[in-house]
Order: C-alpha cells, then structure tokens, then sequence
C-alpha cells in the first residue's frame, strides 16, 4: 500500500470526522437536533485517522528518534540499534493488533449497540481492525527488506 493512499485514508478520516462532529454541533445548537450516534461515529473515525497514521509512520520508519545517540554509534551498531528498533516496534504492533483484535471480538460476543440506530458496535470498529495491524506488516516488510539489503 503506498503512503500516498494511506495519507487520503487518514485524511479522509480525519475530514469525516471533523464535519460530523460540526454538523452535529451545529444542528444541536440551532435546532435542538443533533446526529444520532455521533460520539460512536466520530470515536470510531478518529481511531480510523489515528491507526492509519501510526501506518503511516511506521511505512516511512518516521518514529521518534533520539539523534544524539545515533550520531556517535558507528555502523555495526547503528544496524544493531535500527534491528533492536524494528524488532520492538513489531513485537509492539503485533500485540496491538491482537488487542484490537480482541475487543472487536468482545464487542461481538456481547453484542453492544450504539444508541440511538442500534447498529452493531463491532460492525463499527472492524474498519479500524486492519488499520491497527498493518504497522505489523509494514514493519515486517522494512525489516526483510533491510535483511535483503535494498
């Protein structure tokens, strides 16, 4: 997936978000109307914004990084540090993936609705499912690309 595609996902995300939640203000101040299910609506987008753009950082490995160290290592361990760095980071990812993996399947079982249209959480948050494991992937394809040497 190329980063272009996940900045329009987050973004678009990010947009629906923002104007869901102005729509929903603005017609519960003016007209004592506001959109039902808005809080479901907008906590799921803005997972959606959020798990894309931690996708994306970790595509272009942009995390935080801390050059004071890095800039006095000399070759052999800065790949030891980048290695440590990339195996942390899936290990991390992996977990978290599984976590969100997990409370998708618990809102499943116990079958908890939003409130006013009464849809399925869990149908809700299985968009966010795939956002919150593609680091995972992402990692794993900037590690075996490392190991190959491009």
């Amino acid at each position: 997936m190329s980063e272009s595609t996940l900045q329009k996902i987050a973004g678009y995300a990010l947009l629906l978000l923002a104007l869901l939640v102005f729509g929903s203000a603005l017609l519960r101040y003016v007209f004592n109307w506001p959109i039902p299910d808005t809080l479901d609506f907008s906590r799921v987008l803005l997972g959606l914004s959020v798990f894309w753009g931690i996708a994306l950082a970790a595509s272009r490995s942009d995390q935080i990084q801390v050059d004071l160290l890095w800039d006095h290592l000399g070759p052999q361990a800065r790949r030891l540090v980048l290695l440590l760095n990339q195996v942390l980071l899936l290990a991390f990812f992996l977990l978290f993936g599984v976590l969100v993996l997990e409370h998708v399947y618990h809102l499943y079982l116990t079958g908890k609705q939003t409130v006013d249209y009464r849809v399925p959480l869990w149908i809700l948050y299985l968009p966010v499912l795939p956002a919150a494991c593609l680091p995972a992937v992402l990692v794993a394809r900037s590690m075996f690309k490392h190991r190959q040497g491009g």
